[in-house]
C-alpha cells in the first residue's frame, strides 16, 4: 500500500487505486471550478490530465481560483495549475493546451476517459458537450454564478446532455459574467470539489452519479 495513498486504499484497495493511476481527465479551464478539481484530482492520484485555458492570472482571480498564486499574476493559468499539480503530487502528470478549439478538439480528447468542464461562456460549454458526444465520452459539468452554483454529469450513451438541458444558447448580454454579477469565493471551491468527486465515481465505477440529475 502506498504511503500516499494509504487512506484511499483503505477503501478501494490497490485495484482501485490502480483505476485512478491509470485513469486520462481533461479538464476545460484552470479557474475557480478548475482549480480544486485539478488539485484534487492530483491529490487522489489520477494518473494523466490534459488541461485547456488560454488566459493568464489576474489579481481579481485569486480570491476563488486557489491554484494560483500572487507571484504567478501574468503569467499563463496553465503554467500556475501545472506547477502547483507537480508540486503537490510528483506522480502524476500533466500536459498544457490552449483554449479547445472545435477545429482539433476530438484529436486532442483523444484517449481521454472523460472531460471535466469548469469553464465559465456558453460557447466553449457548447463545444465541450458535442465533442463528447461525438467521442461517446461522460462530461462532469459545474456553473457558478454570485451565491449560486449547479453541477451534473451528461453522457449520451446513457442520459441527456448539456443540450438537453440547454438547447438553446442565450443571447449574448442576456447572462451577466462572473466579473459582471460577482460570486462568492467559497462556491467555486465546493462545485469544483464536486466536480472531482464525479470524476472519481466515474473511474472508479462506484457510488451514485450525478448523471441526469442537477445538483
Amino acid at each position: 500500500m502506498s504511503i500516499r495513498y494509504a487512506r484511499q486504499e483503505a477503501l478501494w484497495g490497490e485495484e482501485g487505486q490502480r483505476k485512478l493511476s491509470d485513469a486520462h481527465v481533461a479538464v476545460i479551464g484552470a479557474g475557480g471550478l478548475g482549480s480544486p478539481a485539478l488539485l484534487y484530482l492530483a491529490g487522489a492520484g489520477v494518473g494523466r490530465t490534459s488541461l485547456f485555458d488560454d488566459d493568464v492570472v489576474s489579481p481579481s482571480n485569486l480570491h476563488r481560483q486557489v491554484i494560483h498564486t500572487t507571484a504567478a499574476i501574468g503569467t499563463p493559468k496553465t503554467d500556475s495549475a501545472a506547477a502547483a499539480v507537480r508540486a503537490l503530487n510528483p506522480e502524476v502528470g500533466i500536459t498544457c493546451h490552449g483554449r479547445l478549439e472545435s477545429a482539433t478538439a476530438l484529436k486532442q480528447l483523444r484517449g481521454c476517459d472523460l472531460l471535466l468542464d469548469g469553464t465559465d461562456n456558453f460557447a466553449t460549454r457548447y463545444l465541450v458537450n458535442d465533442a463528447c458526444v461525438l467521442a461517446g465520452l461522460p462530461l462532469v459539468w459545474a456553473s457558478i454564478l454570485r451565491f449560486d452554483g449547479q453541477a451534473s454529469v451528461f453522457w449520451a450513451q446513457h442520459g441527456p446532455t448539456y443540450r438537453d438541458l440547454h438547447p438553446v444558447p442565450p443571447q449574448p448580454g442576456s447572462v451577466p459574467s462572473c466579473a459582471e454579477a460577482g460570486v462568492l469565493g467559497a462556491l467555486p471551491g465546493m462545485l469544483g470539489s464536486t466536480l472531482a468527486m464525479e470524476a472519481m465515481k466515474l473511474i472508479m465505477g462506484t457510488g451514485v452519479t450525478l448523471l441526469g440529475r442537477l445538483s
